[in-house]
This record gives structure tokens, sequence and C-alpha cells, in this order.
């Protein structure tokens, strides 16, 4: 298992050949890609976005969508195509603004968990595949989740229950085989 970030700086002739390569040595990675809306899923298993932390409310919610059905029905395209996973991503908020040189500091607040809430209702949402947590740990941008003196556990907390929601919802529908 793989996951790319900013796929999108390699061309996808350049992917499709790594993969070649990869697969001729013996190798079969499953590879997952930074993107959206590219044609390199072609050369992908699933895509996935490293933060949506700048989108929310509806433009989350129709993004996920848009991305999530064209992921999940790329392969009907061509014939005997694989299907590709789609992977949400979820984040707890972002703040850089204690970064040295931020003139001009991004900040998205974690409204007191609700942020990752919608973060989280949003990819269920979708029918995801699997989701993704940006970060575990990256304080300089304040988009862990990890335990902490600010937070103490409330996001680990979070986490939990929200992907016990998850396997609920996908126990009621099984991931086909890629």
């Amino acid at each position: 298992m793989i996951f790319t970030y900013a796929a999108t700086l390699f061309p996808q002739q350049g992917w499709a050949e790594v993969m070649a390569r990869l697969r001729t040595s013996g190798r079969n990675p499953f590879l997952v890609g930074d993107f959206s809306s590219s044609t390199l899923l072609d050369a992908f298993d699933g895509e996935y976005q490293y933060t949506n932390v700048f989108s929310s409310g509806s433009t989350l919610v129709d993004f996920n969508r848009t991305e999530s059905l064209r992921v999940r029905t790329h392969n009907l395209l061509r014939e005997r195509d694989r299907r590709r996973l789609w992977v949400a991503s979820v984040t707890p908020g972002f703040d850089d603004s204690r970064l040295a040189g931020r003139t001009v500091p991004r900040v998205v607040d974690r409204a007191n968990g609700s942020f990752y809430d919608q973060q989280w209702s949003s990819a269920i949402d979708t029918t995801a595949d699997w989701i993704v947590v940006t970060s575990w740990n990256e304080w300089w941008e304040n988009t862990q989740i990890e335990a902490g003196e600010r937070f103490g556990r409330t996001y680990l907390d979070r986490t939990r229950l929200w992907a016990a929601a998850f396997k609920r919802v996908r126990r009621d529908r099984p991931i086909p085989e890629p």
C-alpha cells in the first residue's frame, strides 16, 4: 500500500512506467494518489486528497460526492478495468499562524470538534471505501489528533466514535475486490 502526496507533480505516463516496472519485478503495490478530477486515476488503484481542510459545508459534501462517484465508477469506462477505491480524508482543523515567515496565515477553527465531526459525516455520507485522518501528529499546522495538553484525548475519542460509525455502515456494504 502506497499513498502518494502531490501525485500530479509526476506525469501519468511516468506513473504507468513506474507501476509497470514494479509489477515486472514481482511487486504489486496498491497505489492511491493525492489528486482530484485527474486522468491520473488510470494509473492508480484509488484516489484521496491529503487534506480538504479548506472546504466545508455543502462545498465539501458536493466535492466528496462528485469524487466518490467519479472514482468508484471509473472502471466502467473500459471493459475489464479494475474498480478504484475512494478514500475520503478528514482533518480536525488547521492553523499555521505560528510558523515563522507566515505573512498571511491560514486558519480553520476546530470549532470545539464540530469541524472534525462535519468532515467525518461528509466522508461517511460519500460511501467512502476508506477514510484517512490528516494528521496524527502535525503539530506545526495544528492538524494533530494525538493526545496533548491543549485538547487532551478529545480527537482520539472522536476518531474512535466516528471510526465505529464508519465500520457499522461498511458492514452493510462490503468493499468489492479491486
